[in-house]
């Protein structure tokens, strides 16, 4: 019997070493970003420990940082329930939570965050996300000056502050934190995108088109970055160049209103003798009286048009 148990203790640590080592490896995947890879790695994981808090939450990272919000969601809250007493866990939790507009509930997250951990930056940070997104850039501010206290070159956080800093209109702190925050981390596209708004806000234009190119040679898919871009563009009189990349508004966070789905195909403007064009009211009322001037000049290449508009 006792070298049957010997044998069964020496498995049991020959397959937790395992485990252990493709944690590892998973890990650094993860950090490589190779996203994929390291998923499939903390799937095996949990495949033999299903309760493996570790991988619950760096499994959760990645659907998460895959806009699969309501996996991160399962994940995440497997963790909690696996070990709760874990910071990151519960800042996980309430980033999860945010994206998916459940903020109330993001906020308790990140104070159950902060009662384990009061210097947690990662918690603090995304406090200040979370009061930025309500309307509070003062206290957002505030939080991000925390997390920066408990760590200095936290560029995150810095790129963060540069947001909350030129939402309270004070543009040349918020540039500062932000040339900090690209310096801190190069290649870092949220905070050069950021950066370009707050040089467009100034009229420094040029400026502005460099640092969001800067922003797209380092995240090509980056949407703020194309969304602005286009926007500067159609200032700088750029007018072929600034519309087409103005598709990307569809995808820029917070867009003022969603893509509809007509169920046919958009418009080029090629010609529709016989056919009917719908055009629609797209975002306020400045958008709709600007551009419907323009439906003259469809009515000439196409049988019939509708227009929607906003009611008043």
């Amino acid at each position: 019997m006792q070298g049957r148990a010997s044998r069964s203790g020496r498995a049991e640590r020959s397959a937790a070493d395992a485990v252990a080592r493709t944690l590892a490896l998973a890990v650094d995947r993860h950090r490589a970003g190779r996203l994929a890879e390291a998923a499939e790695l903390y799937g095996k994981v949990l495949a033999q420990q299903p309760r493996q808090a570790d991988a619950l939450h760096l499994l959760a990272l990645v659907e998460h940082a895959g806009g699969n919000h309501r996996e991160a969601l399962v994940l995440i809250e497997r963790a909690i329930d696996a070990s709760g007493r874990i910071a990151a866990f519960h800042v996980a939790h309430a980033s999860v939570l945010s994206a998916l507009g459940r903020c109330d509930e993001a906020t308790a997250a990140v104070d159950r965050a902060l009662m384990l951990d009061p210097a947690n930056a990662e918690a603090l940070n995304t406090l200040g996300n979370l009061r930025l997104a309500a309307g509070d850039a003062a206290a957002a501010e505030a939080s991000y000056r925390r997390a920066l206290a408990s760590r200095p070159g936290y560029a995150e956080a810095l790129s963060n502050l540069g947001s909350a800093l030129r939402t309270l209109d004070r543009p040349a702190e918020a540039e500062a934190a932000l040339r900090e925050a690209a310096a801190l981390r190069p290649g870092y596209a949220s905070a050069l995108a950021n950066l370009g708004l707050v040089l467009q806000e100034q009229g420094r234009l040029t400026d502005a088109l460099a640092a969001y190119d800067a922003a797209l040679a380092a995240e090509p898919g980056h949407a703020a970055a194309h969304g602005n871009r286009a926007m500067l563009l159609l200032l700088l009189g750029r007018l072929e160049e600034g519309f087409a990349a103005y598709e990307w508004r569809w995808q820029m966070p917070g867009f003022a209103t969603a893509r509809r789905d007509f169920g046919c195909p958009a418009w080029t403007g090629d010609r529709l003798d016989g056919g009917t064009l719908l055009i629609h009211a797209e975002q306020g009322l400045g958008s709709a009286i600007q551009f419907v001037r323009y439906a003259a000049l469809a009515a000439e290449r196409c049988g019939r048009v509708v227009l929607e508009c906003q009611a008043p």
